[in-house]
C-alpha cells in the first residue's frame, strides 16, 4: 500500500509571496516549488500562518492547488504577536500537535523547514525529534543564501524548561497524577519512561495486585499520545487460557479450525496491529505458543490458527508475570531466546508493603475515586486516617495483594460510613477485617511451610492441593530422618512390603531430584 505524503509548513511571508516582475518562474517560493517536485508527490500540505497573512496563505493555497494535486488546508497561528519569542511559539506549535490526529498507518510526514523564522524551525526541529511530531524533516534548496541565527542561552533555556516540564508531566501521568515519596517507584518510573518511546518489548514483573495491568495501560496511553502507537490496546491474562483457547484467542483462527469454530476470527495480535499488545501472566504459556509469539515479534508475522496464510502485524509488546521466569527457564518450562527478546528492558514493580511512605497518598486516591464512582464524599477524620496509616505501614499489614486489598479496604470503611464520614470506630472494624482475611492467608501458607521455605512462594501455584500435601510430608518425613534410607524406609513401607526389591533410596533420591530438591540441603537447614 502506497502511503500519502503529508507536509506541514510555516507560511514564508516574504518567500512565498508572488514576485512582482514577469519573472515568476525564476522566483524561488519554498512553499510552491515544495509541491512541484515530480518524485515527491504531496497529497496535502498543513499551512500554518498567522491571521495578518491570511491573504497571502489564500494566494498560496490557490497557486498551489491549480498547478498540482495536493491539497493546502489552511491552519490559522497566533503567536501572541512575536514569532521570535520561543516560548510564545513553542507552546503554540506544541498545542497544535499535540491533539492532531496522525495516521502513520497510511500517511507519511514530512516538516518542511524551509520557511518560518528561525525560531520556528528550532521548534519545530525539536518537536519532531520528541516524536511530538512523527516526521522526516524536508528543506526546498533553491535559495542560495543562508541566515545564520545567535541562539542565545536563555532563550534556549526556556524550551528545556518546557521539556523537562513534559517529562514530569508524562512522569506524573505514569504514576496516575499520585505524589508518590518512594524513591526506588519513582526512580523505576523514570527508567521506564526513558524507554518507552522505543519499539522494544519491555517486561513488568511484581507479585499479584502492584499494578502491571494499570502501568501497562499508561505506558500504552503515553506512546498514544506522542503518536508512536495507535489507539489499540489490547491485553489479556494468559494464566486463564488453555488448548486451542489460547491459539485462537492470541493469534485467531479460520473457519473449522476446531470444534465450535464457525467463522473466522482475528486474533489480539492482528488487532494490536500499530498498537500494543499486553500478555500478562506470559510465563504461564505453554512452550510451543512460546515459539509462536517468538516468531510474531522477530518477523512480525504469523499464521491464523487453520490458516496457511501469514498475516502482518506490528505491535508494541508489554509483557507480566508474577513468576520467576529465569527459574521457569531451567525447569525447561519457558523458553530462553523468547526471555532474551522480552528481557532487555526489565521492570520489577516493588510491593505496597515496600512502598509504605506511599500507602497514603495511594489512600487519598482511592477515597476519590469511591466518591466519584458512587456520587458522594468519602472523607476520612484525622484521628481514623492518623490510626489506619499505622497500621498499614506496621509489620502486621502483609498487604498480600497489594492495592487490590487497599482499594477493598477502602470500598469498604467507605460504603459503611454513614454520610460518607470514616470514623475511629469503622478504622477498627476494618483493622479487625484485614487481620483476619490475612491471618486465613497466612494460615493456608503456613500448611505447607516447608514447600514454601525449599522451593518457594512459586511453588505453591504450580502444584495441585494433594501433590502440595504429598510435598509436604515428603520433606517432613527427611528433616526428621537421620538417614536417607531411613527416610526412604518410612515414606515407601507399603510397597516396599509389596516388591521388596525396591532401593527406598534410590527413589527416594530420584523424587527428591524431580522436584529440584537436594538432601543435603535439606539436611543442612535448622529446620532439621
Amino acid at each position: 500500500m502506497i502511503k500519502s505524503n503529508v507536509v506541514f509548513g510555516v507560511l514564508g511571508t516574504g518567500k512565498d509571496k508572488r514576485s512582482e516582475e514577469n519573472n515568476e518562474q525564476d522566483k524561488w517560493r519554498p512553499t510552491v516549488d515544495l509541491c512541484l517536485h515530480d518524485d515527491f508527490p504531496i497529497d496535502r500540505y498543513e499551512l500554518l500562518y498567522q491571521k495578518k497573512h491570511v491573504q497571502l496563505a489564500e494566494e498560496v493555497k490557490a497557486d498551489i492547488e491549480s498547478r498540482t494535486d495536493t491539497k493546502v488546508c489552511l491552519n490559522e497561528m497566533d503567536y501572541h504577536g512575536d514569532p521570535w519569542k520561543f516560548d510564545y511559539v513553542y507552546s503554540v506549535l506544541f498545542d497544535f500537535f499535540r491533539p492532531y490526529k496522525f495516521d502513520n498507518e497510511n500517511e507519511d510526514y514530512f516538516v518542511n523547514i524551509s520557511t518560518g523564522t528561525h525560531v520556528m524551525q528550532i521548534c519545530l526541529f525539536l518537536l519532531a525529534e520528541a516524536r511530538y511530531i512523527p516526521a522526516k524533516l524536508v528543506q526546498s534548496t533553491r535559495d542560495k543564501q543562508r541566515k545564520e541565527i545567535d541562539l542565545e542561552l536563555e532563550k534556549y533555556d526556556l524550551i528545556a524548561q518546557r521539556f523537562r516540564k513534559q517529562d514530569q508531566d508524562d512522569a506524573a501521568y505514569l504514576k496516575g497524577h499520585i505524589e508518590t515519596k518512594n524513591t526506588e517507584y519513582d526512580a523505576l518510573i523514570e527508567r521506564i519512561l526513558s524507554v518507552s518511546t522505543f519499539h522494544y518489548p519491555i517486561l513488568l514483573t511484581g507479585s499479584t495486585g502492584v499494578g502491571k495491568s494499570t502501568l501497562a495501560k499508561r505506558i500504552h496511553g503515553l506512546r498514544t499520545d506522542k503518536k508512536l502507537s495507535r489507539d489499540e490496546f489490547q491485553a489479556v491474562n494468559c494464566a486463564t487460557l488453555r488448548g486451542d483457547v489460547v491459539r485462537s484467542e492470541l493469534f485467531g483462527h479460520k473457519k473449522g479450525a476446531f470444534t465450535g469454530a464457525s467463522e473466522d476470527r482475528e486474533g489480539l495480535l492482528e488487532l494490536a496491529n500499530k498498537g500494543t499488545l499486553f500478555l500478562d501472566e506470559i510465563g504461564e504459556l505453554d512452550l510451543e505458543v512460546q515459539k509462536m509469539i517468538l516468531t510474531a515479534i522477530e518477523e512480525k508475522e504469523f499464521r491464523r490458527l487453520g490458516d496457511s496464510q501469514m498475516i502482518k502485524s506490528d505491535f508494541y509488546l508489554i509483557a507480566g508475570t508474577n513468576s520467576d521466569l529465569r527459574k521457569r527457564v531451567r525447569n525447561r518450562e519457558f523458553r530462553e531466546d523468547l526471555l532474551a527478546r522480552i528481557d532487555a528492558f526489565h521492570f520489577h514493580i516493588p510491593n505496597l508493603k515496600d512502598r509504605a511512605e506511599d500507602i497514603e497518598p495511594n489512600l487519598d486516591r482511592e477515597l476519590q475515586e469511591f466518591s466519584r464512582a458512587n456520587n458522594i464524599n468519602a472523607t476520612i477524620n484525622d484521628k481514623a486516617k492518623e490510626k489506619y496509616l499505622a497500621f498499614a505501614k506496621s509489620d502486621e499489614a502483609t498487604w498480600n495483594n497489594n492495592f487490590r486489598d487497599l482499594k477493598s479496604s477502602v470500598i469498604r470503611m467507605s460504603a459503611f460510613a454513614k454520610n460518607g464520614r470514616i470514623t475511629q470506630k469503622i478504622v477498627d472494624e476494618e483493622i479487625d477485617c484485614l487481620r483476619e482475611r490475612w491471618r486465613e492467608i497466612d494460615q493456608e501458607h503456613d500448611r505447607f511451610h516447608l514447600v514454601r521455605k525449599f522451593m518457594g512462594d512459586e511453588a505453591l501455584k504450580d502444584h495441585d492441593l494433594a501433590e502440595l500435601a504429598k510435598l509436604e510430608q515428603v520433606l517432613d518425613t527427611c528433616i526428621r530422618s537421620s538417614t536417607r534410607a531411613d527416610a526412604g524406609r518410612k515414606l515407601f513401607h507399603v510397597s516396599r512390603q509389596r516388591k521388596k526389591s525396591e532401593n527406598d533410596t534410590t527413589r527416594l533420591n530420584n523424587y527428591l531430584k524431580d522436584k529440584g530438591l537436594d538432601w543435603n540441603i535439606l539436611k543442612a537447614s535448622p529446620c532439621a
